[in-house]
């Protein structure tokens, strides 16, 4: 199949598989840990929040070639409706996000000697001071 062709099959499956109330694009800035990969973004129309899949190197180069298509789009819709069951509806219709906001604090801490602890943290980069981002319960 053609360069981008075969994704746009596998985008047009998927939205057929799935319903019309379905946004089905690729993700043009993956996020960590998928080089190689496709990213594939899900969002249900009315929802803030979508999922992302994956399609690893080694499929790609299959669907490339036209092998195992439906296979795939089988695969996906699988694990999309397996995620989907997970999360709670607050959190893909945005609700969740309005209610822990009010929650979320910011906290000045040294670079040094929490080089460890910064891997896991969000923190943002503000002129030479790194600000971790936390939550509180209430």
């Amino acid at each position: 199949m053609e360069s981008e062709k075969w994704l746009q099959e596998l985008f047009n499956k998927l939205r057929e598989r799935l319903g019309e109330e379905y946004q089905v694009t690729k993700v043009e800035k993956p996020t960590l840990n998928s080089a190689g990969k496709v990213q594939i973004g899900i969002v249900k129309n009315g929802e803030r929040t979508g999922i992302l899949l994956n399609l690893e190197p080694g499929k790609v180069q299959r669907l490339k070639t036209g092998i195992g298509l439906e296979e795939e789009v089988d695969f996906l819709v699988e694990r999309y409706l397996e995620k989907r069951s997970v999360l709670c509806k607050e959190l893909l219709a945005g609700e969740w996000f309005e209610r822990m906001k009010e929650r979320i604090v910011y906290a000045l801490e040294r670079m040094e000697g929490n080089e460890e602890a910064l891997k896991h943290i969000p923190w943002v980069l503000l002129r030479n001071i790194r600000m971790l981002i936390k939550s509180v319960s209430p």
